[in-house]
């Protein structure tokens, strides 16, 4: 029989020899556990922390562009011998002096780039992550670079007031080929290079979208 004092010794030499083997594997199982979770939770943290700026970046280039064509607006203007001044403006006349009818692109959308008025301006169909616009850059660069695309369509309403659609979408994945013929492309298909560009709004499983309207209300000044 063991004594109090042998008991004694035997459960202090126990407290000496540390954690057994199992005690080991479950503290890390508990420590891998508790790892996966935090490492999950913060895929999740910069994923959503992506799309936000992303939006918000999308969000500015759309207002940017309603600026833009407000501005536009401030010279679409009343003539003192009947008419108006809309020949005159750089994105507004795309809707011709032909109200009610619809003629060319007016009700669809366009790519900024192809008005011929507003090259001159330094604004283009694609921007950076910077919400800056990519103007004349090489397709290749372009590839690269561009990550919002812009587009945008005019209805005239009333005789005094056009309405202006902005669209602004960028993809949702991009290529993981560094090439510049796969780079910022998904699988493979150039980014904001649809021949159709009515067929963009389809395309949600590609394409993140911000959509923005304004009226443009003519300037009620003489010329």
């Amino acid at each position: 029989m063991l004594t109090k004092s042998r008991m004694k010794r035997n459960s202090s030499l126990r407290g000496r020899l540390g954690y057994t083997v199992v005690e080991v594997m479950m503290a890390l199982g508990v420590l891998a556990v508790g790892s996966t979770g935090i490492v999950a939770m913060q895929k999740v943290t910069i994923v959503a922390n992506t799309r936000a700026r992303d939006l918000a970046t999308a969000s500015s280039i759309a207002a940017t562009w309603v600026d833009r064509l407000k501005t536009d607006a401030l010279s679409w203007r009343i003539k003192t011998g009947g008419g108006t001044t809309l020949t005159k403006t750089r994105m507004l006349d795309l809707v011709g002096e032909d109200f009610p009818n619809k003629a060319g692109n007016e009700g669809t959308w366009v790519s900024p780039d192809k008005i011929a008025k507003i090259a001159d301006l330094k604004y283009a169909a694609l921007a950076d992550m910077r919400g800056e616009d990519l103007f004349k850059v090489p397709p290749a660069t372009q590839a690269s670079e561009g990550a919002f695309c812009t587009h945008l369509r005019l209805t005239q309403i009333l005789p005094t007031m056009i309405r202006a659609e902005v669209r602004v979408f960028w993809l949702k994945n991009h290529g993981s080929n560094v090439s510049t013929k796969y780079a910022g492309t998904l699988g493979g298909v150039p980014f904001c290079t649809e021949a159709n560009l009515d067929a963009v709004s389809a395309a949600t499983s590609r394409y993140h979208f911000v959509y923005v309207t304004a009226g443009l209300i003519r300037n009620g000044t003489t010329l």
